[in-house]
Parts: structure tokens; C-alpha cells; sequence
């Protein structure tokens, strides 16, 4: 049995549960289900059974594939709980700037995996498929820690984490690009400071469109702030049927195409990575996007209040 160790951080606070929805737990199914998202969202693959078939392949199914080729272990010292406020912009007081004179009442507060906490994810395999070979895993790992988050909030800077190994003296587009091209060759490329795809794809679900990195902030609490205010913003505009950060109406479930994580890239310096991804609409909704390539006027206000 081969095995691979990565020294990881939590960065921002991770609403991350299993059986028991009050208390947090780190899980691994957590870290293969965002690595198995993630894989899909940098295929970009128009052929759909095409890319079922090979991510059968590398993580399993429940017909002639079997179990996933490789298995993930989390180990840490325990990890300590507090409560954090899930919606930072709101203050919950008569001066919360976005509730006026009223009391405000949006504050929710739950229990969390505290940040600057250290764990191991360990990865264990016998033979990995040809064309997802240990170097592959590795880059998908190190990918979906800068890109991704776990647990509740994680598209609005929660749950997200860092592999402490990975270097810190260059830029983090930089890092993206070559990880993506890795992984994708010839899928994206970096032009004015954006990583963008360039393969033509006509399949219905969220794959990378554009990447972008933000400005650097002082805490983790002034980003997340600033996330969530602009999310607020963006979310209760004028046009109220415009879905494309996503939707939790009764009828309509959308999850937000723009996920936003939060990367530390030097001593006390704090950065958003905001990844586009195409907007994946269901079945039953009549609107559709027309433009897919160009960001809708409510996802340009979101993503240029935090960059």
C-alpha cells in the first residue's frame, strides 16, 4: 500500500458536520466529495458519459467500477469548536449597516472548527488508473484546497483550508494555471490576470469558466465581511428573478455559480480566489443565461466588491 501525506490549516471557519448537525466534525468523505466536484469542474468535457466513465474510473461507483481507487484519512490532535457568525456583515445591532434603524435579526450563529488549526490528510492507494496517475492526485488535492471549501457557506469564504507544503513565493494565479494545465492540458489559459477557458463545452453542468484572484486583506474576518456584504448586495438587487448567484425559492434550487475561497498568501495577508463556473440551470426553469462566456451584471457587482 503506497501513501501520501499533506500537512494542512484551516483557514476560515468550517460549518462542517457529520450524524450530529450540532457538533463539527472534519470528515473524509468531505475531502473526496469536493476533489471528485472539482475534477468534473476542470474537465469541461461536452461528453458527458465520456467523463462519467473515467471519474468511475479514479473514484468509484456503485455498478462495474466498485470502490474508488485511492482512500482519504484525516488525522489531527482534535480540533477545537467555537461558535461563529455565519452571516459576518450583519452586526446585530441598531447600527448594522445593512438593517437601518432596525434591531438586526440575521445574525446565526452555530458551532465551528476554529481557524489556524493543523491536520494530516493522508491518501492511500494500491494502483491508480494510467491516466490519473499519483502526480494527478496530488495536483487535484493541492487544487481543490486553493479553489475549494468544506462544509456550510463554503462558496462565500467558509471551510476553506491550505496545504501548508505548498510554496508561498509565487503569485497564486500563477499556481492555478499550472495545476489546471496539469490536470487539463490545454483547457485554460492566463490572460489579464485571469485564468480563462478557452475549450469549447456544451454540456449542462458547473465547470470552470474564469478564475480570478482578489486583493490581498489584513484578517480573515475583514474578508469575510466584505464577502458576505457584497453576496448580500448582489443577492437583493432590483432584479429579483435573476438567479445567477443562485436560489433557494421553494420551487428553484440553484447553487451559486461564483464560489469564492479564501487563500493565505503571506504573513498575515489574506487573498479571494473567485472562480466563475457555468451556470447549470434545471430543467424546469424557463431562464437560461444567454451569454455564458460573459458574467451577468449581478455576478460583476458581487465579484468587483471583493476584488
Amino acid at each position: 500500500m503506497k501513501k501520501m501525506e499533506f500537512p494542512c490549516e484551516v483557514i476560515t471557519p468550517m460549518f462542517l458536520y457529520g450524524a450530529d448537525k450540532n457538533c463539527p466534525e472534519f470528515r473524509a468523505a468531505s475531502i473526496k466529495g469536493i476533489m471528485r466536484y472539482w475534477w468534473r469542474a476542470v474537465q469541461a468535457e461536452s461528453d458527458i458519459g465520456k467523463m462519467k466513465e473515467k471519474e468511475d474510473r479514479i473514484f468509484g461507483d456503485s455498478g462495474n467500477e466498485g470502490k474508488s481507487k485511492f482512500s482519504v484519512v484525516v488525522k489531527s490532535e482534535g480540533f477545537e469548536h467555537d461558535r461563529q457568525n455565519m452571516l459576518p456583515h450583519h452586526t446585530g445591532d441598531r447600527n448594522c449597516p445593512l438593517c437601518g434603524n432596525d434591531k438586526c435579526k440575521k445574525v446565526v450563529l452555530a458551532k465551528a472548527i476554529k481557524p489556524q488549526q493543523k491536520f494530516q490528510v493522508i491518501f492511500r492507494y494500491r494502483q491508480l488508473p494510467s491516466d490519473f496517475t499519483e502526480e494527478h492526485l496530488k495536483a487535484l488535492f493541492k487544487l481543490t484546497s486553493i479553489l475549494g471549501g468544506l462544509g456550510k457557506r463554503s462558496r462565500r469564504g467558509f471551510g476553506s483550508f491550505a496545504v501548508l507544503s505548498e510554496p508561498k513565493e509565487r503569485e497564486i494565479i500563477t499556481r492555478i494555471k499550472d495545476l489546471l494545465e496539469f490536470l487539463a492540458p490545454g483547457n485554460f489559459e492566463l490572460r489579464d490576470n485571469a485564468i480563462k477557458l478557452i475549450k469549447t463545452c456544451n454540456a449542462d453542468y458547473p465547470f470552470i469558466r474564469k478564475i480570478e484572484v482578489g486583493k490581498a486583506y489584513r484578517t480573515v474576518d475583514e474578508l469575510l465581511r466584505i464577502i458576505g456584504k457584497a453576496s448580500h448586495n448582489a443577492a437583493y438587487g432590483k432584479n429579483k428573478e435573476d438567479f445567477s448567484l443562485g436560489t433557494a425559492r421553494a420551487s428553484i434550487r440553484l447553487a451559486s455559480p461564483v464560489y469564492v475561497s479564501v487563500v493565505k498568501s503571506g504573513e498575515g495577508e489574506y487573498r479571494p480566489v473567485i472562480t466563475t463556473l457555468n451556470m447549470a440551470l434545471q430543467r424546469h426553469m424557463q431562464q437560461r443565461q444567454q451569454e455564458q462566456e460573459k458574467d451577468t451584471p449581478k455576478q460583476k457587482q458581487f465579484k468587483e466588491a471583493i476584488l
